[in-house]
């Protein structure tokens, strides 16, 4: 469990084939502690096994299933990852619930700066609309976010100068991909609502 509060970016080291998947090397980001083998770490906001340590890196294997659902097929060696170990028991929840199980990915259609803030827009598959309202979280490359507003087939966030600076979201251009991670808090909700309701529940 994590709460989308970055606490590195680090570059990518070489990539490799690795069975039906891959086999990420992601360097030293300052910090050794939760980055032993077999720990989880958050890379993107995706939830991945620490495999190993070598020459400043640390290694971690992607499955041909996590492959299908993120964007890690299409990096490059020196490409920044967000990181972030998982929640200690005991510690503040600052952002929110944060799985690390990514669902997908959003594409990135405006980028718009008012002053110092820096507002997102992004499209919205139509059957993900029920799990995100406006001043709802969502997670994108694993980062914490308010939802600003929502129409039927795209959402705003709005990013402040800090969250951008200390985040691979500084590098993102029009037409590039992010992970997403719905609140996990919604999708429950949903389920049991249909569950009760079936086809009865009105579209958001």
């Amino acid at each position: 469990m994590f709460t989308g509060l970055v606490e590195s970016q680090a570059p990518l080291g070489p990539i490799a084939p690795f069975g039906s998947g891959l086999r990420l090397r992601v360097a030293d980001p300052g910090w050794s502690e939760g980055l032993e083998t077999g720990a989880s770490v958050a890379v993107d906001g995706c939830c991945l096994t620490v495999t190993g340590r070598e020459g400043g890196f640390f290694s971690l294997d992607v499955t041909r299933a996590t492959l299908g659902r993120t964007r890690f097929g299409s990096l490059h060696e020196g490409a920044l990852v967000n990181l972030e170990r998982p929640l200690a028991v005991g510690a503040r929840l600052g952002g929110h619930w944060v799985q690390g199980h990514v669902d997908g990915l959003l594409r990135v259609t405006q980028i718009e700066r008012a002053g110092e803030t820096c507002y997102v827009d992004l499209s919205l598959p139509l059957e993900a609309g029920e799990w995100v309202v406006p001043q709802g979280s969502i997670a994108l490359n694993g980062v914490s976010l308010t939802v600003l507003d929502r129409v039927s087939d795209a959402l705003r966030v709005a990013i402040i100068p800090h969250t951008w600076s200390s985040t691979n979201l500084s590098a993102v251009v029009p037409g590039d991909t992010l992970h997403v991670e719905y609140d996990v808090l919604a999708k429950y909700v949903t389920a049991a609502v249909h569950r009760h309701l079936g086809s009865h529940v009105p579209k958001l």
